[in-house]
């Protein structure tokens, strides 16, 4: 069976119809399909990134949450210890109370400077200096005394510390301290 002109004419249009839907094809419907599937993988791999320094930025919010809330609870047993009305009408009552706890007597506290802190978290406090003497102190009791100080009074810190001997004997010490109270500043 031999194939006529007509016959060879309708196969080649069709074959040329076939390249033509072929080259439709690829040029208008899959190469703007394969353009956007790069287009939207490049987005996913933003997105990606983006989730990612979301995730950490929330373990970063909830670190600081933490660490936030014993903060607080730090500050909180803090300000219980800070007192109205001006230090020194209740510093040096409360540091020669403690130490009679602790059978030291004779103690003399002279107020000093006041500063404010310098951490922008803090800058709402100031640090009041205070010069404490104890004239005369047998060495095991103040060691004793100065162990427990900063444990039950959180908002005093030793600045220095300074023993002399006395002329009368070494039984006993002149102790001199530089302490330091955080507080809030009074209006």
């Amino acid at each position: 069976m031999a194939l006529q002109s007509s016959e060879i004419k309708k196969i080649a249009i069709g074959v040329v119809f076939v390249l033509l839907g072929v080259y439709v094809y690829f040029s208008n419907f899959r190469k703007p399909l394969e353009e956007k599937q790069k287009r939207l993988e490049k987005e996913l791999v933003g997105l990606r990134e983006q989730a990612k320094a979301a995730r950490d930025q929330i373990a970063r919010t909830k670190a600081l949450t933490a660490g936030a809330t014993a903060a607080e609870e730090v500050f909180a047993q803090f300000e219980q210890f800070m007192k109205e009305g001006a230090p020194v009408a209740w510093f040096p009552p409360q540091v020669e109370a403690f130490f009679d706890r602790h059978a030291i007597k004779g103690v003399e506290t002279r107020i000093g400077n006041e500063e404010r802190l310098p951490e922008p978290d803090l800058a709402h406090l100031t640090q009041q200096r205070w010069s404490v003497r104890i004239p005369q102190v047998g060495y095991l009791g103040f060691g004793v005394a100065l162990a427990a100080l900063e444990n039950e009074l959180p908002i005093l810190e030793v600045q220095s510390l300074r023993l002399a001997l006395p002329q009368a004997g070494p039984e006993f010490q002149t102790v001199e301290m530089a302490v330091s109270t955080t507080l809030e500043p009074r209006d």
